[in-house]
């Protein structure tokens, strides 16, 4: 029985890179074989790509939202430390973005901080996803500095810092 579990929204793709021959690739072949179609059942919306090329070292790289990339080589790895070295991969880089989150302090240095948005336009979800997801605990992290949000229609967002 596999130890596949669901990774949630925050992971957005998984690319594993492997040699067709080598005996370093041997277990990434085996794990491929064996574990994606659990990977694809536990987590559908997650873009798995294989990608295979002559003499290339093994590598799992996971990209997260907003681009951060973080790789594992399983050179010479089982199937089973492979599991183990994925988990532990995804597990720390989300645990290192909510901690990144939660430990933004300025208010030393800044008088305000201002974010200007167009709250129905598709080139703001970037900044409506930072402030539904980080706003909180930067303003938990610096408490009584002042953040304000300002609407406006029909022009690019940005942020503004004093």
């Amino acid at each position: 029985m596999s130890k596949i579990v669901g990774f949630g929204p925050k992971l957005k793709e998984l690319r594993i890179i492997l040699c067709q021959t080598s005996e370093a690739s041997n277990g990434i072949r085996t794990f491929v074989s064996e574990h994606y179609m659990d990977l694809k059942d536990k987590n559908p919306e997650l873009t798995i790509l294989v990608r295979e090329c002559s003499g290339v070292v093994p590598k799992i790289y996971a990209r997260f939202e907003k681009g951060r990339e973080v790789n594992v080589n399983v050179s010479n790895l089982s199937p089973s430390e492979i599991l183990n070295r994925l988990h532990g991969m995804v597990t720390s880089a989300i645990m290192a973005n909510s901690a990144t989150a939660k430990a933004i302090k300025f208010y030393e240095y800044l008088l305000d901080l201002r974010i200007h948005y167009c709250p129905r336009s598709y080139v703001s979800r970037g900044t409506r996803e930072f402030i539904d997801t980080y706003l909180p605990h930067v303003r938990k992290s610096n408490p009584g500095f002042p953040v304000f949000l300002i609407p406006y229609y029909g022009v690019e967002p940005w942020l503004y810092a004093r």
